[in-house]
């Protein structure tokens, strides 16, 4: 804040731009980051599955190529590596709506695609349980349906990771935490209420992250660990 007085520059642009002169950071990832963030909130809720899918991606896939610049890595070096991104790409921005919806909800939104939502009756008026001071089922229906997309984007891109090229695992490791979180919401039946869906990461998280790390892999086998 005091930089942002003194300087009429705000603290996060100061160590971007350190950031791009000490690395090799193609600017125009983050000129992709701002426009999908831009876009997304004149969206109030995404017109259908394509359009959420497009948006989840677009917030994510810039990151991930960056991830891949710090590792003085090409992504358009291989063909594997590109479809491991956008896989990835769509994966991470899903969880990331997913997780956002509790917040939203708070503002009267609910950002899941409008063709699914429609699918089970799903909007923001009929949402809550006045009695029993939750929300419908119905909305845990639509959190099924957007994770089982993600896990999809997931399941593919996991198929292509011997295909990558050396070290290029080190970008995607956040990868293992979205393995994870799609693990615990299926045991909760995909009820982002249970307060059960975030506990217990403080220890098996870093453990994952670590084996995966070990085997060069962004996500945790757990049948090869028991090998």
């Amino acid at each position: 804040r005091r930089c942002v007085q003194e300087t009429g520059v705000h603290g996060v642009s100061i160590c971007i731009h350190s950031a791009c002169k000490q690395n090799p950071l193609s600017k125009k990832h983050f000129k992709r980051l701002i426009d999908a963030k831009r876009f997304e909130l004149n969206v109030e809720q995404p017109a259908d599955f394509t359009q959420f899918e497009m948006i989840a991606e677009a917030s994510r896939l810039p990151l991930l190529l960056l991830q891949l610049e710090l590792l003085r890595i090409e992504p358009n070096q291989s063909k594997e590596l590109m479809e491991v991104v956008h896989h990835l790409g769509k994966t991470l921005g899903m969880i990331d709506q997913i997780k956002n919806v509790p917040y939203s909800l708070r503002r009267y939104k609910l950002f899941m695609p409008l063709d699914i939502t429609m699918k089970y009756n799903v909007n923001v008026r009929n949402l809550w349980d006045r009695i029993n001071g939750k929300p419908n089922d119905d909305l845990f229906d639509v959190i099924l349906e957007v994770a089982a997309y993600a896990k999809m984007h997931l399941d593919e891109a996991k198929k292509l990771n011997n295909k990558l090229p050396n070290q290029s695992f080190r970008a995607f490791l956040h990868a293992v935490e979205s393995e994870y979180y799609l693990e615990q919401l299926e045991k909760v039946n995909f009820n982002l209420y249970e307060t059960s869906l975030y506990k217990n990461s403080i220890m098996t998280l870093p453990y994952r992250v670590h084996k995966a790390c070990r085997m060069q892999q962004f996500f945790y086998n757990e049948t090869a660990q028991q090998q």
